[in-house]
């Protein structure tokens, strides 16, 4: 959500994924990404902080067995990145109410 003065002008383009997963539906109560979880792994989160900028800098969302898995995968982030691994449990400020072999539910906040 934005906020615009009178008088101004935005163009609006319509989300289609979020953070790499394709966006299916958006209810009053859910939000429902499209994925393939064939193996019905677990959703985690690598969040990858900046030293030099001394700030976050984004967020990576991968489907792993485990967090050694989730660790072994986030490596390639390690030389320019402090990073940090947990299972995800929201995903832009949604809860993460299920994750299945096709999609992950988010729940909406009223």
């Amino acid at each position: 959500m934005f906020y615009l003065l009178a008088g101004e002008k935005a163009e609006v383009e319509r989300a289609t994924d979020m953070h790499g997963f394709k966006l299916k539906a958006i209810t009053e109560h859910h939000i429902i990404l499209e994925v393939k979880n064939f193996e019905n792994k677990n959703l985690y989160e690598i969040s990858l902080f900046n030293p030099r900028l001394r700030g976050f800098w984004r967020r990576e969302y991968i489907f792993s067995k485990d967090k050694r898995e989730a660790a072994s995968f986030a490596q390639q982030f390690k030389e320019n990145y402090h990073i940090d691994i947990k299972k995800a449990s929201k995903i832009d400020g949604y809860r993460v109410e299920a994750v299945e072999k096709d999609r992950i539910i988010l729940t909406r906040q009223a």
